[in-house]
């Protein structure tokens, strides 16, 4: 499968595009097929090592994994979560807010009151300019990689 990778930390132009090994799940785990995800400025932090102290969890000299990105559409996640409880709704995300704040938002999403806002959209070959623009501090909504 096509991957971005790095190998070591710095600008856009470390990421490279490369032909990697699909990844062969635990028994304890599950494999998804990505067609999109979204450049985030954690990406864009881990691959810089800013600050410096990620260093220290990721990779001293260079990022123990060669591949960023955590990011993918809500929809992949429900279809899944639907095919493996019956249940369709699934609220997904890092939240390191208060208990209340997730309540709304869990609200907010059943409502449909909650609207993705994509801003830029390139594909996988224009990975380094899509960091780039993160990089800039300017970006507005995310910044979609089609697979």
């Amino acid at each position: 499968m096509k991957a971005a990778v790095y190998a070591k930390y710095g600008a856009p132009e470390v990421l490279q595009i490369k032909t990697v090994a699909k990844p062969s799940p635990k028994d304890n785990e599950i494999l998804i097929k990505i067609h999109a995800t979204a450049v985030t400025s954690a990406d864009s932090r881990l691959r810089q090592a800013d600050p410096f102290a990620v260093r220290f969890i990721y990779g001293l000299f260079s990022p123990k994994k060669s591949v960023l990105g955590a990011a993918m559409p809500a929809e992949t996640l429900q279809g899944l979560w639907a095919n493996m409880t019956g249940r369709a709704k699934v609220l997904s995300g890092v939240a390191t807010e208060t208990a209340d704040a997730v309540v709304f938002l869990k609200k907010m999403a059943e409502e449909g009151r909650l609207t993705s806002l994509i801003g830029k959209k390139d594909g996988l070959e224009q990975i380094a300019q899509a960091h780039a623009h993160v990089d800039t501090g300017r970006k507005k909504g995310n910044v979609v990689i089609v697979v």
